[in-house]
């Protein structure tokens, strides 16, 4: 089925384009409202940080909130450290059909934390490349200042 766009994307000409549903479905649009109360961190009775609130209010198409929400979720926290609650209204009513958002976000999620864990690898890895070639210069300046020292002697 084709329907026509009245939101003012219309041709050069005055017509009207078509598009079909299965794309107006995917430019919905969600309003996500994210909210992080402001909190502290206590250790043996001393604060040890103080966290501020956040309020995120966004207009979003369903693939933008699925990545905002997964990144939301798993940034990283300070100890005691509030996490953030959502709210998503679609069409300004609450959004009841989360079952489906929920499992995209949680796959989001997962992979965010995958890339996340392979790059403090690779990290980690070329941190002790060049570890290792600082120690390899060394030696080998090492070795040459030796070198010259005994050759002087001889």
């Amino acid at each position: 089925m084709k329907t026509y766009i009245s939101r003012g994307d219309f041709r050069e000409n005055g017509t009207y384009k078509e598009e079909d549903d299965n794309e107006i479905e995917k430019k919905k649009f969600y309003r996500l409202i994210a909210y992080k109360a402001s909190s502290e961190d206590y250790c043996r009775g001393c604060l040890m940080a103080s966290y501020s609130s956040d309020l995120i209010d966004l207009i979003l198409t369903q693939e933008e909130l699925v990545d905002r929400i997964a990144k939301l979720q798993t940034e990283p926290r300070g100890n005691g450290e509030s996490n953030y609650e959502f709210i998503v209204l679609k069409n300004a009513q609450p959004f009841k059909e989360t079952n489906k958002i929920i499992e995209l976000v949680e796959a989001k999620a997962q992979s965010i934390v995958a890339q996340r864990e392979q790059l403090k690898i690779k990290e980690q890895k070329a941190a002790d490349q060049a570890k290792e070639q600082a120690k390899i210069k060394a030696e080998q300046a090492e070795y040459e200042r030796l070198k010259n020292k005994f050759e002087k002697r001889v």
